[in-house]
């Protein structure tokens, strides 16, 4: 009977002790998540949906779904095309990025800061399995973008948070984006992605939206005003 209960107490110490090791080895795993994966910084905007019909409504726009298709570039399509000359907050920037349900959502979770002094921030987690999808639904050059992420897809975690900040201008459909800081988890890639690399990813998204015209695109008194022509209908595969 002695025997038994010294086996029964070492038995007990060697699950004590892989325990303790398996804790141990939860919290290095999660500190070095951490360490390549920050948390999206907190740019402190918040949204409800008021902000979504508010900017639905200056935007004159319509959401609708479209059925299931394996074919990215039919995946999302636009209808139509109506004159527009508004302003829009923060909140209503960051309300209709997460609330428009597609398929290939490259981002979620995101904030959209506009700031006083002209820049603009963006804060948010990056899907990157939809990266590619998304830029060949709107017909985006993605050779640059499959590099990137080539050169840190295996260092980053699977879906990655990001920081962005810098000045957005965009006039007769040519931009004009200045980078300040881009951050993709603990990775710094502003040099990765040098403005005019960024200028035409936009020049080509714009084209890629039938009955998308700007004509201005500025920061003013911490608004993002918008002067051209936008579609009547935008039309998504669901997620």
């Amino acid at each position: 009977m002695t025997k038994k209960i010294k086996s029964q107490k070492k038995d007990f110490k060697f699950i004590k002790w892989l325990a303790i090791i398996g804790i141990i080895i939860i919290i290095f795993l999660g500190a070095g998540v951490m360490l390549l994966n920050p948390p999206a910084k907190n740019l402190g905007v918040s949204w409800n949906e008021e902000d979504a019909q508010s900017a639905n409504l200056k935007l004159g726009r319509i959401r609708e779904p479209l059925p299931e298709t394996d074919v990215t570039r039919e995946s999302v399509k636009y209808e139509g095309s109506h004159p527009v000359e508004e302003s829009l907050t923060s909140e209503e920037l960051t309300a209709t990025l997460n609330t428009r349900d597609y398929k290939y959502n490259p981002m979620k979770k995101v904030q959209i800061k506009v700031n006083d002094d002209g820049t603009i921030e963006a804060s948010g987690t990056i899907i990157l399995a939809n990266i590619i999808p998304y830029t060949e639904a709107f017909g985006i050059k993605n050779e640059k973008v499959k590099e990137t992420i080539a050169k840190y897809g295996e260092k980053l975690p699977i879906n990655p948070n990001f920081y962005y900040k810098g000045t957005p201008t965009i006039s007769n459909n040519n931009a004009n984006v200045k980078i300040e800081e881009i951050k993709i988890g603990a990775f710094d890639v502003g040099e990765q992605f040098p403005n005019n690399i960024l200028n035409d990813a936009v020049n080509e998204q714009i084209e890629g939206v039938p009955g998308l015209n700007v004509d201005n695109l500025e920061v003013t008194n911490g608004k993002l005003d918008f002067k051209g022509d936008y579609p009547d209908k935008s039309m998504y595969v669901p997620n």
